[in-house]
C-alpha cells in the first residue's frame, strides 16, 4: 500500500484538468477522466495544480474584504480571487451580470471575504 501512496503523492499531468483533490487528506492525486480539478477556485481553500509536470496541492488563501471595492480576480494559475490592492479590479463599479462582465469578484458579506462569481451568458 506503501507504493500506491508514493505514486498518488506524484501524479503525473499536463493541465490542472489530470488532478483531482482528496478533500479528506487535502492531497492531490491522478484524476480519472473529467473528475479534474479543471474549474475555478470560487473561494478558498485547498485545490490541486500542475507544476513541473506533477499534481501539486495548495491552499488558496481568504482575502479580507469589507466591500467589492476590496475585491478582484487572477486567471494564474488558476481563476480564484485575491486582493484589488494585489491586481486592480477590472471594473470600478459591480459588475452587471453579462453587460459589463461574465464574473466578477464580490465581497461576501458574512465572511467578510472575497469570492468570485460567475454567471452564464
Amino acid at each position: 500500500m506503501l507504493w500506491l501512496s508514493l505514486l498518488l503523492a506524484a501524479a503525473p499531468c499536463t493541465t490542472r484538468a489530470d488532478c483531482a483533490l482528496d478533500p479528506t487528506t487535502s492531497t492531490c492525486h491522478a484524476a480519472q477522466k473529467g473528475t479534474g480539478e479543471g474549474g475555478p477556485v470560487n473561494g478558498s481553500g485547498p485545490t490541486c495544480v500542475c507544476e513541473s509536470g506533477e499534481c501539486q496541492a495548495i491552499t488558496v488563501e481568504p482575502v479580507a474584504c469589507q466591500s467589492y471595492r476590496d475585491c478582484s480576480y487572477t486567471r494564474e494559475p488558476f481563476l480564484h480571487p485575491v486582493s484589488a490592492k494585489k491586481v486592480p479590479r477590472e471594473f470600478k463599479k459591480p459588475a452587471r451580470p453579462c453587460k459589463d462582465s461574465e464574473r466578477d469578484a464580490v465581497c461576501d458579506p458574512k465572511s467578510k471575504t472575497c469570492r468570485v462569481v460567475s454567471w452564464s451568458c
